[in-house]
C-alpha cells in the first residue's frame, strides 16, 4: 500500500511539472505580426501595419489560450494523484 502511495506522489510531481512548463511555455507565445510571419516588411500605410500586428496579437492570444488550457488541465490531474497518494498514505498508516 505504501508503494502504491509514493507511485501516485511521483506521478503527481511529474505531473505537476509538466503543468508548470506547459504554463511557462504559454507566457512565452511570442507575438508576431502578419507580415513578418510571411517574410515581408512592414506595410507603409497604418492601418495596414495595424491589422497585421492585430492578427499578429490574436494568434499569440490563441496560442496562449490553448497552452493555458492544458495546463490546467495537467494541474487538475496532478491534484487527483496527489491527494490519492495522501488519501493512500493516511489509510496505509
Amino acid at each position: 500500500m505504501r508503494t502504491l502511495s509514493i507511485t501516485f506522489a511521483i506521478t503527481a510531481a511529474f505531473v505537476g511539472l509538466y503543468a508548470a512548463f506547459l504554463w511557462w511555455k504559454a507566457s512565452k507565445v511570442e507575438l508576431v505580426p502578419l507580415w513578418e510571419k510571411f517574410g515581408y516588411v512592414e506595410p507603409k500605410e497604418m492601418q495596414a501595419s495595424h491589422a497585421d500586428w492585430l492578427c499578429g496579437i490574436m494568434e499569440a492570444y490563441q496560442k496562449s489560450t490553448e497552452l493555458n488550457k492544458r495546463a490546467s488541465f495537467w494541474t487538475a490531474w496532478a491534484v487527483v494523484f496527489a491527494s490519492t497518494s495522501s488519501i493512500i498514505g493516511t489509510i496505509a498508516s
